[in-house]
């Protein structure tokens, strides 16, 4: 994904902000937020290996795409990352709780 992104700064289609920034921005962002809530799906420590790699130099493109997107004001205005993470760590939660009743 990251190769396939302008190699400067810019968009997924290039400098000006498409309908497919509206669809991958949100996908990678509720990604992150997955790891961050360490679903419990996930081996000890895979959560957290995949953030480090997230945050490792390999992939210093794909965090500035991030970071451009986040800037909008369209993109600010429907992300929270702290309520997106408690929404995701409660549905996970609720998740595993559903599946001991059965």
């Amino acid at each position: 994904l990251q190769d396939m992104l302008p190699a400067e700064d810019g968009f997924a289609l290039g400098a000006r902000w498409s309908i497919a920034d509206a669809a991958l921005v949100p996908i990678l962002l509720r990604l992150r937020g997955v790891y961050a809530a360490k679903p419990p799906s996930m081996q000890p420590g895979e959560a957290e290996r995949a953030l480090t790699a997230l945050d490792s130099p390999q992939f210093a493109r794909l965090r500035r795409y991030l970071e451009a997107n986040l800037a909008r004001e369209c993109v600010a205005k429907t992300w929270d990352e702290v309520r997106g993470y408690c929404a995701l760590k409660l549905g996970l939660r609720l998740m595993v709780a559903l599946s001991r009743r059965t």
